[in-house]
């Protein structure tokens, strides 16, 4: 098997921290080794703990990493996103009756930028319109059945 190194943003986080703690219980089987981005010391030794690199730095943008040129890896992006970018304001009154699914990229792709935090999404999301990284983002719908 393959194994990886592995960059995450966020792996202090609620959701973050949870999922790192899985997947480095995991690497000892699969090999990869995880690096992640923290902005604070003390949080760097959160990441030690976990038995990951901390990578202490201010994160600047993806838009332009020489990476593809050089032969390299394409970079991945996963981004967990809230259900709060579904919200239609109308708080008990008659609001929309619009079922949203996970995996329906395109009608997840029509929420406008007014949406809490969607803002961050639609910034994520910009590099990979230009081809440079190849982004996820995650809200965490439960699908009916």
């Amino acid at each position: 098997m393959t194994s990886f190194q592995v960059f995450i943003i966020g792996a202090t986080g609620y959701i973050g921290s949870m999922v790192m703690n899985l997947l480095v219980k995991e690497s000892a089987k699969s090999g990869h080794t995880f690096r992640a981005l923290v902005r604070s010391p003390e949080k760097a030794e959160d990441i030690r703990s976990m038995g990951m690199v901390p990578v202490l730095a201010i994160l600047k943008g993806l838009r332009h990493r020489p990476r593809l040129e050089n032969g390299r890896k394409r970079l991945i992006l996963i981004h967990t996103s809230g259900t709060g970018v579904l919200l239609d304001g109308a708080y008990g009154n008659h609001g929309s009756q619009t079922i949203y699914y996970d995996n329906d990229v395109a009608q997840l792709s029509t929420l406008g930028p007014q949406q809490p935090h969607r803002i961050v999404d639609l910034e994520i999301m910009s590099p990979t319109l230009k081809g440079q990284v190849d982004t996820y983002i995650y809200l965490g719908l439960w699908n009916p059945p």
